[in-house]
């Protein structure tokens, strides 16, 4: 699961541990596909956020490309009647995450991307990016950055820049 804030993206891993010896007529239907699980002993649970670091606590929310699928939310103990009919968006804007620089988050071939939008005159430095929760960080030799956790990884390809049509040197420090 992944959850955009203002300020940064919270990825939620999950490990369903099942009933030992649970048998076949022991399964419950999902609530995501419709197919059987077997009933649970614990569910594992793990958070690894990524932090834009400075940057704007409260940017304005764009919402660009709206899917047809919405979301219901519930155990949620501020709205015990539950969150319902939550719209989803395969493309959202946050405008001025950092002075003159846009986040462009959006799905593309079922994977989460984002781009940062450079304006004339931004200083790109200013884009520093930190995860908290993660048990081993790496660089690797293709310049992607893995953030590994007990129950799952996140990989960000190398970053790639654009300026006038043309690609510019960009990396992960």
């Amino acid at each position: 699961k992944v959850a955009v804030r203002a300020n940064g993206i919270s990825y939620q891993f999950e490990k369903v541990n099942a009933k030992k010896g649970a048998k076949q007529q022991e399964k419950i239907p999902s609530p995501r596909r419709g197919e059987a699980l077997p009933k649970t002993e614990s569910v594992e649970t793990y958070r690894l956020d990524m932090f834009l670091e400075g940057a704007n606590p409260a940017p304005e929310v764009v919402r660009e490309t709206e899917e047809a699928y919405f979301e219901n939310y519930y155990n949620i103990p501020a709205a015990p009647e539950g969150i319902v009919g939550v719209k989803s968006f395969s493309r959202i804007r946050l405008k001025s995450v950092y002075p003159g620089i846009d986040w462009v988050i959006y799905a593309n071939a079922g994977q989460m991307k984002y781009d940062f939008i450079v304006q004339p005159g931004a200083d790109p430095a200013q884009i520093q990016l930190r995860y908290a929760g993660s048990a081993d960080m790496r660089l690797n030799a293709d310049g992607s950055l893995v953030a590994t956790t007990p129950l799952g990884e996140v990989r960000e390809q190398m970053p790639v820049s654009f300026q006038d049509g043309h690609e510019i040197a960009s990396r992960f420090v």
